[in-house]
């Protein structure tokens, strides 16, 4: 896994996704790493979103797809894989940070972010530290969106928003991310 863009994948068919999540219920795990092909990098790119760090991004995704594989059978019938995955990857990543709040760890990873961006011009700085004040649904919301072009349901699935409400979050979201308000500890949806 890598943090380099790449073009987005096409979203695996509603029917092919059943199928495999079938197969992979009763244990195939060939099934199961057709999935885990599918739904990595979309996974990892978020983790990287939310950690900033590729060794956490990809440790946090593997950690998920682990969980994934062993609570397979506790995918709700019907729905898709990669919303419930991206909660996995959101539960992981809080608390890993929580772990690491005001941890020597925590001012390392800071520094290194601050390094790695000092080539960056100030209005990317700028976006990064609105991205950086959104909370953590509204990061995930808008990560899902723009890099993986995830549909509207699947992302109120991800991050367990009501239907019809992640149009609304994403444009607050946007607001933010443009100087504007809500804050973090705001609530946007």
């Amino acid at each position: 896994m890598d943090s380099e863009p790449t073009a987005r994948r096409p979203t695996l068919p509603l029917e092919d996704e059943r199928r495999i999540i079938k197969l992979a219920r009763r244990g195939e795990r060939d099934a199961w790493l057709e999935l885990v092909t599918w739904h990595q990098r979309a996974l990892y790119r978020l983790a990287y979103a939310l950690t900033r760090t590729p060794d956490d991004a990809a440790q946090i995704t593997r950690e998920a797809l682990l969980r994934g594989w062993q609570s397979l059978q506790q995918l709700p019938e019907g729905q898709r894989v990669l919303p419930w995955l991206i909660r996995v990857v959101r539960g992981l990543a809080i608390a890993l940070a929580r772990r690491r709040a005001g941890t020597p760890e925590a001012q390392r990873i800071l520094d290194e972010v601050v390094a790695a961006s000092a080539h960056v011009n100030v209005e990317t700085v700028g976006l990064l530290e609105a991205f950086i004040a959104l909370e953590t649904d509204d990061q995930i919301a808008i990560a899902c969106r723009l890099l993986e072009d995830m549909p509207y349901g699947d992302i109120e699935a991800a991050i367990q928003t009501p239907p019809g409400s992640a149009m609304r979050r994403l444009s607050l979201a946007r607001v933010a991310l443009e100087g504007g308000s809500p804050q973090r500890g705001e609530s946007v949806a």
